[in-house]
């Protein structure tokens, strides 16, 4: 019956891991808040997303915060994975070095390597995943919103 509701019915089962996840994890809320202001403030001043080697690991050794403590803040507070808010960071600057001006010389390949990601195939599928839209149409969409 178990086996029979779970291939039928998945919705049962979801958040179950997540909330046994991090069940035992010693980390307070405050501490869990205190490491997503120090990851806010360090993103902000540092833009580490922007180094295509980025790791939790190397992230954390930044922050000095341990990495499994790291990835909990993440993915409770932002319910999201390392890798999705790195590339969410990733994307937003893209997406403003697409509509700038200062980079207007600059292909979509340029600035995909710019802003971390490390192929064209990852850099477009997440940025269509994120807006909806290939980075040449958000590009072009942008410059035709600008007035001549």
């Amino acid at each position: 019956i178990i086996i029979y509701n779970g291939l039928h019915l998945p919705e049962l089962f979801m958040g179950v891991e997540d909330k046994q996840r991090y069940k035992d994890s010693p980390l307070t809320s405050d501490e869990k808040h205190r490491y997503l202001i120090k990851l806010s403030d360090y993103k902000r001043r540092e833009k580490p997303y922007l180094n295509p080697s980025l790791t939790i690991n190397e992230l954390g050794e930044h922050l000095a915060i341990v990495p499994r403590y790291l990835s909990q803040v993440i993915n409770e507070s932002l319910d999201r994975n390392f890798y999705d808010f790195v590339n969410g960071y990733r994307i937003e600057e893209a997406k403003r070095m697409l509509t700038d001006a200062e980079f207007r010389h600059k292909t979509v390949l340029e600035i995909c390597y710019e802003v971390g990601f490390n192929s064209k195939s990852a850099f477009n599928l997440a940025f269509k995943n994120h807006t909806g839209m290939t980075p040449t149409e958000y590009r072009r969409k942008a410059l035709q919103a600008i007035p001549a």
